[in-house]
């Protein structure tokens, strides 16, 4: 995974438009068993405004920590091999054959670190991997909530905070046309929700998708630097991350034929790149969104929308398990 720089945290939204968060202070703490990570934002680049009163905002925060805690406490049960075995004959057939079908090893691209690669050929729609989350959060009212329930990753993430990782991720947004976590709260049941990766923890083999590197960076902080990233990320790309299941869970899936020895690559999207590699420059003379950079994203959107379609009916029984089991937990 390539890295990102500590100056400013930009998440990767799936369709490339990218919602830069906030530089922050943090304190760290435990409760109720769990790490609750609070924030406050020295510059505030997005929001969302709750009540004025401040009554109000402490129940805000109480029902975000809430619904934070429990889907964290979901997926560290979904995350082992246990549930997918045990939950369904479907589920076991999917983690048997995801499982052995891509390897970690170092990446093809010089300074990336390790990546994902292709153990077997597999067809456009495959599910290869799954995004491993080791910690939960979301931006409201001026600062954010990150909550995680192991030891390991309260201890992790109070060392590597997710503004800095190259890891975090947009786990739910409108687009994606499913309930997201926060969707008892109506103020943000709209909102991006974000997950992030401990990668210190033992690596379990259906939970890599965080190795999967972009095939390409943008070299040049303008529109040339742009066109030539989008040509070549296009050209690279095999694979995306997509909603499956309940949420917070992500798969990604093959966007063509891969073949056996390929290193699996998604985009990233311009603005996650402008946002690593030129943070510390005048925010002024970043590129405008020119028509060409919208058509990127709508076509990073209709590829989305593809592989989401594609998997509903491949992988339909997979989902429907996989919910029930969730649900269940």
């Amino acid at each position: 995974m390539q890295a990102s720089s500590a100056s400013t945290m930009r998440s990767r939204l799936l369709v490339g438009i990218l919602l830069p968060l906030t530089v922050i202070a943090f304190s760290f703490g435990n409760r109720s068993g769990g790490g609750i990570f609070r924030r406050h934002p020295l510059r505030i680049a997005a929001s969302t405004s709750f009540n004025e009163d401040a009554d109000a905002d402490v129940t805000s925060s109480n029902q975000i920590e809430a619904l934070l805690r429990r889907g964290q406490t979901k997926m560290n049960q979904v995350m082992t091999p246990e549930f997918f075995e045990q939950t369904s004959a479907s589920l076991k057939q999917l983690r048997a054959k995801s499982a052995k079908a891509v390897e970690i090893k170092q990446s093809s691209i010089p300074g990336a670190g390790m990546g994902l690669f292709a153990k077997s050929n597999m067809k456009a729609g495959t599910i290869v991997s799954f995004y491993p989350a080791h910690t939960l959060g979301v931006e409201f009212d001026n600062q954010q909530l990150w909550y995680s329930s192991r030891e390991e990753d309260q201890i992790y993430f109070s060392e590597h905070p997710p503004e800095s990782s190259p890891y975090l991720h947009a786990t739910d947004q409108p687009i994606f046309n499913r309930p997201s976590l926060l969707a008892d709260i109506p103020l943000l049941k709209n909102d991006p929700m974000y997950l992030d990766a401990n990668p210190t923890r033992k690596v379990d083999p259906l939970w890599v998708s965080h190795y999967i590197n972009d095939g390409a960076i943008v070299t040049s902080n303008d529109g040339a630097g742009i066109e030539a990233y989008y040509d070549q990320s296009k050209r690279q790309k095999n694979c995306i991350h997509i909603p499956f299941g309940p949420s917070p869970v992500m798969a990604t899936v093959c966007t063509r034929k891969v073949k056996k020895g390929e290193e699996l690559f998604t985009s990233y999207g311009c603005v996650y790149w402008l946002g690593v590699l030129y943070s510390g420059e005048n925010s002024g003379d970043a590129p405008a969104m020119t028509s060409m950079i919208q058509e990127q994203i709508k076509e990073s959107a209709q590829d989305l929308f593809v592989c989401m379609k594609s998997v509903a009916v491949t992988y339909e029984k997979q989902a429907q398990d996989l919910q029930i089991g969730y649900d269940a937990l």
